[in-house]
């Protein structure tokens, strides 16, 4: 049974009829198997407006989250997850998502399709790919239409994995194609993916069981998003703070030494900073007279 989320009342919160907590994909922070996974689709990344519960009959019904979140319960991110039960069910609804497997004529692995789809030239197996893009393509942990999902190595998962985001459906949630999921070498066309992860940085996600209409129960974790762009290679020509926003009265996050190389991924519009990765990172912004063509 579900127990109020941040509050420390039990009696009363859900009794009549036991509802147990299925869905809202928004903050759920690095979910254990003890933890219920809590999900959501409202776009600014903030409460859910509603929630997709299951009765103990096993059906599910999306209700109001006020109706959930009752009798003076609320939705916090820290306090929710460790007083719910774990129910490895989440569900989606968005316009135009229409997840699919196809049968290629010939069996295919995930790096050949995602090099002719995305147009990325890199070669080797996927987990390789985000070292093999160093210097050759912006790398990020934003995903973008067209960039690639770098999966990295697991012991289940040897090679990595690879896909190409053909959409982005929220902060937390994008879509995908790719192939060779699960070792099946079929091509999975409209795959959902949500961001699983506590600083919502795309370092850990779960990926849509087409054949089971529902997210998958494993958390992948990712190295990150290869865009289509080259990469813009800068060095810095002087010992270079990094700040957390475009202005110096923001706070400093580190300082780059003289001559450190690092990937210059866009210019503020209307003012001298740039916002930069180091070393496969995004890490802040930069002055721009500190830092000059690499070459």
């Amino acid at each position: 049974m579900a127990r109020g989320i941040g509050s420390s009342s039990r009696a009363n919160i859900g009794r009549p009829r036991q509802w147990f907590l299925v869905g809202l994909s928004l903050i759920c922070g690095a979910c254990s198997t003890t933890h219920d996974q809590i999900t959501g689709s409202a776009a600014d990344g903030t409460a859910p407006g509603h929630l997709v519960v299951e009765d103990t009959s096993g059906t599910a019904t999306a209700k109001p989250a006020g109706d959930v979140l009752s009798n003076g319960a609320t939705f916090d991110a820290t306090a929710g997850l460790a007083t719910v039960k774990y129910r490895p069910v989440i569900k989606a609804s968005h316009p135009g998502v229409a997840p699919r497997i196809i049968d290629p004529r010939k069996p295919l692995q995930c790096v050949p399709y995602a090099r002719m789809v995305s147009g990325i030239q890199i070669f080797g197996d996927a987990y390789t790919w985000w070292r093999r893009a160093a210097g050759k393509y912006k790398r990020s942990q934003s995903p973008e239409v067209g960039s690639v999902m770098v999966v990295r190595s697991l012991r289940s998962l040897r090679r990595g994995h690879v896909a190409v985001v053909t959409r982005v459906l929220n902060k937390r949630e994008i879509v995908v194609d790719h192939a060779n999921w699960l070792n099946k070498e079929r091509i999975h066309l409209g795959t959902p993916v949500i961001d699983v992860s506590a600083k919502n940085d795309w370092s850990a996600v779960r990926v849509w069981y087409t054949p089971g209409n529902r997210y998958g129960a494993n958390v992948y974790p990712v190295r990150g998003f290869i865009h289509a762009e080259k990469s813009k290679l800068f060095k810095t020509v002087a010992n270079a703070n990094i700040r957390r926003g475009p202005s110096s009265g923001t706070d400093r996050i580190a300082t780059l030494p003289r001559a450190t190389q690092l990937e210059v991924l866009e210019k503020v519009d209307g003012a001298p900073w740039y916002r930069i990765a180091h070393r496969g990172r995004e890490l802040g912004f930069v002055y721009a007279p500190l830092v000059k063509p690499a070459s």
